[in-house]
């Protein structure tokens, strides 16, 4: 219009060319040369190519937008389904916990004390709320609220197996006798680390950092600083730590017949969670270049976590109460009875294939390297016994209650 003669015989077209009425929004982006770049080759898209107008808006608004998953439907459910199944979850979780308190059920959860398995359970229950810090827009305080409930929640989870694992070792020791008579104060100082390690940080742990993809969805991820990555290491290492000891007291306690099926459980739980760790791990790692594989991929593994634990620790017994038969209920009695007659006794398995009993002398068969090795020779004569005096706190396993329970499994 302002190159037209008959309006510039009248208006001032140079002045009026000179000057920008509409304000650039530069506000938009940290690179407005990039973002103007961006809006120019959209729009010429519309013009000039064969792009729908929705097709070039939407491109232009990617521009400068974030993603998230939330419970809106618009861009991706995801976020609705985890919402859902945390839900769900957690409501079968918290209303199983009353086959503790059913005569029929208890002997199935004589493994630690009833408290014991509440705090477990709610332990997968602080697990999966993990999940929730990935909802919604990126903020600081979601960053690090992640790194205070999945280490509390593992915590709650399985420190109570850890206790009796202790408890239960087939050497008497002082700290067996201390951790089985102290559990509170043993699950108490767990907490107190975790707490400890997540405050070792005394700066921001955290920075929100901003993921730009070209011509795809922008997401804002938190970006651990170097006072972060302490924490975050230390709290790894500890966990790490904390795995490797559960399985070497497995490997101790893995045929003892009190706690056999136990035992072979919490091993498949300590193997899936020591796989969920390296995905969340590598995930954390990898560029990603889609904002639903960043944020889902972590939740949904918070959510398998937390199942298997649940399902491995403590969800296996229902199952197997409410699957076995009163015939089979008195025929492994009998049989758990004959073979927990002799408390101490150790079996050992020698090349021909024939046990021997005896509590701390091998088969003639044993190679020489194990006799010259006193360390090795005692962690399998633990590995092979099959039974030990327990009478701690973490224990809720009797005489009495051997004798009068027929359906004990």
């Amino acid at each position: 219009m302002y190159d037209d003669a008959e309006v510039c015989a009248n208006v001032n077209c140079e002045f009026f060319k000179s000057i920008q009425l509409v304000a650039r929004p530069t506000s938009k982006s940290n690179n407005y040369s990039a973002y103007s770049e961006k809006f120019r080759n959209y729009i010429y898209e519309f013009l000039y190519g064969d792009k729908s107008a929705y097709e070039v808006l939407k491109k232009i608004n990617d521009i400068s937008k974030f993603y998230y998953l939330s419970t809106d439907r618009s861009e991706t459910s995801i976020g609705l389904i985890i919402i859902i199944l945390f839900i769900i979850l957690s409501l079968i979780m918290i209303f199983s916990l009353k086959y503790l308190y059913i005569d029929k059920y208890k002997p199935y959860f004589m493994f630690i004390p009833g408290d014991m398995w509440i705090l477990s359970v709610f332990g997968c229950i602080v697990i999966m709320s993990t999940c929730l810090t990935g909802l919604g827009e990126v903020t600081l305080s979601k960053c690090q609220l992640k790194w205070l409930t999945l280490p509390i929640g593992f915590t709650l989870s399985m420190i109570p197996v850890f206790g009796r694992l202790i408890s239960n070792f087939p050497a008497n020791n002082g700290i067996s006798r201390w951790v089985g008579n102290n559990k509170y104060l043993f699950l108490s100082a767990f907490i107190f680390l975790d707490l400890l390690l997540y405050s070792i940080s005394f700066k921001i742990p955290y920075e929100i950092e901003s993921k730009l993809i070209d011509d795809g969805q922008n997401y804002q991820k938190c970006h651990t600083t170097k006072y972060g990555k302490i924490m975050v290491y230390s709290i790894i290492i500890s966990k790490a730590i904390i795995i490797l000891c559960i399985l070497f007291l497995t490997f101790i306690e893995w045929n003892m017949e009190e706690t056999r099926s136990d035992i072979r459980y919490l091993s498949v739980a300590l193997y899936i969670d020591i796989i969920s760790l390296g995905i969340l791990i590598s995930v954390n790692i990898m560029d990603l270049n889609s904002y639903i594989v960043y944020y889902g991929v972590p939740d949904f593994i918070y959510l398998f976590f937390a199942l298997t634990n649940y399902i491995f620790l403590y969800g296996f017994r229902i199952f197997k109460a409410l699957t076995r038969k009163e015939n089979e209920d008195d025929l492994f009695m009998k049989n758990f009875r004959k073979n927990t007659a002799s408390n101490g006794n150790v079996y050992l398995m020698n090349s021909s294939s024939n046990t021997k009993f005896g509590t701390n002398s091998y088969s003639n068969s044993s190679s020489s390297k194990d006799l010259q090795n006193p360390l090795s020779s005692k962690i399998l004569t633990f590995h092979y016994r099959k039974n030990t005096n327990d009478t701690s706190d973490f224990s809720t396993i009797s005489t009495t209650q051997l004798n009068s329970t027929s359906n004990y499994y």
